[in-house]
Parts: structure tokens; C-alpha cells; sequence
């Protein structure tokens, strides 16, 4: 998928695939919903969501609901704040370096 955001070019075939979740559910349920964090070759970070017709990612199209998917830019901050909290230590350290042990 590609889109624009702030005149800059976001494109997940040509970035680099840091993190996944899903729910666990199979990709045809309606409930289903995952996110993939991505880097690109210049380091910006993006967020792909993906989503079923019940999902938080639905869209209606006036009959119906529909699945979607969309890409949200992140800062560098961001990208942080999500791996901490869907606690992705392993990529958190190989992307922002090792965090203070308590």
C-alpha cells in the first residue's frame, strides 16, 4: 500500500517490516484487526492498520459496512511509545538502543 501524508511518499513494499500484531482472528472475520510498524530507507516510521467490516477500521458505504486499511505516519517518539507498549523489547533495543534496567 502507498499514500501521501505531509507531501512525503509512505509505501510498505519499499520500507522495512518492523513489528506485527494481530488480533488473532482469521483475516476473513469481520472482527479482525492487526497493525504492522514500518521504517523506511530515510527513517521515517509509519503505522499500516488493517481491518474487517467490525473492526475499528470499517467504513460504510452507505448499505454496508466494509473493511479497510489506512497508513498513519509516527515520529520517532511514537514508534517508541508503541513498540514499549505492545512490548516489543527485541526490536524497541535493535531501533532506539537499550533502555535502563530498574
Amino acid at each position: 500500500m502507498k499514500k501521501i501524508i505531509n507531501d512525503k511518499l509512505y509505501n510498505t513494499e519499499t520500507a522495512t517490516k518492523l513489528y506485527d500484531y494481530d488480533n488473532g482472528l482469521y483475516t476473513t472475520d469481520v472482527n479482525y484487526y492487526s497493525e504492522t510498524l514500518y521504517k523506511t530507507k530515510k527513517g521515517s516510521y509509519f503505522l499500516l492498520k488493517e481491518g474487517g467490516a467490525m473492526s475499528k477500521m470499517s467504513k460504510s458505504n452507505g448499505l454496508s459496512k466494509l473493511g479497510g486499511m489506512d497508513i498513519e505516519a509516527f515520529s520517532p517518539e511514537e514508534a517508541q511509545d508503541y513498540l514499549i507498549e505492545h512490548q516489543a523489547i527485541d526490536v524497541f533495543e535493535f531501533e532506539f538502543g537499550f533502555l535502563d534496567e530498574a
